[in-house]
């Protein structure tokens, strides 16, 4: 489980915080976004970084799980669990086990999380009132 945190800055304490598995605290009402691997597919290399001064990009072994714009101070994309949406969506292999369920899983981050967080970076966007 990755959660991500938003909070005050102070010099003890950044101002997001990033918790990696084991969470007890997983409905926390400053969560900027959560995000969870349970199929132990694609969990390597979990970073966090700020592009263009605006995103807050959540990635894993390279493809992009959820994005935060700062400035509008908005989700844009997240799926807590991907694997579970995967396995709901039309079209996935009845059985995770076969050997077309990592095939249709990547396609799906890709198609589903990675490109859509891809596009919003590159089109600029004002902020929409709450």
């Amino acid at each position: 489980m990755t959660t991500i945190h938003r909070g005050t800055s102070t010099a003890s304490q950044p101002a997001v915080h990033w918790r990696q598995r084991g969470s007890l605290e997983v409905f926390n009402h400053h969560a900027l976004f959560e995000n969870y691997e349970e199929a132990g597919d694609h969990d390597e290399r979990a970073t966090l970084e700020i592009r263009d001064g605006r995103y807050l990009v959540f990635s894993r072994a390279g493809l992009y799980h959820a994005l935060y714009d700062i400035l509008c101070d908005r989700l844009l994309v997240n799926e807590q669990s991907p694997f579970h949406a995967a396995r709901e969506a039309t079209g996935a292999p009845s059985d995770i086990n076969s050997p077309e369920w990592p095939r249709f899983y990547l396609q799906w981050k890709l198609t589903h999380l990675h490109q859509p967080i891809a596009q919003a970076m590159d089109e600029p966007r004002a902020c929409e009132a709450k």
